[in-house]
């Protein structure tokens, strides 16, 4: 990433992968996580559960439930 040109003070390292995914979330700023193939699938259940959570508050939110 900093060959990259992205400046050191931007990158944020997360060992925990739901610490990370929810951080990336809490701060509502677009965020690129970079994971190994290992951690492809855990990412993609973490990001997809939270989405559906966001999916269903939107929804309440719409009908007003």
């Amino acid at each position: 990433m900093i060959y990259a040109g992205i400046p050191e003070e931007n990158i944020l390292i997360r060992p925990d992968l739901k610490e990370a995914v929810l951080e990336a979330k809490r701060i509502g700023l677009a965020a690129n996580i970079m994971a190994t193939y290992t951690c492809l699938s855990p990412i993609v259940t973490i990001v997809s559960k939270e989405a559906k959570k966001v999916s269903q508050l939107i929804s309440s939110m719409i009908s007003g439930k």
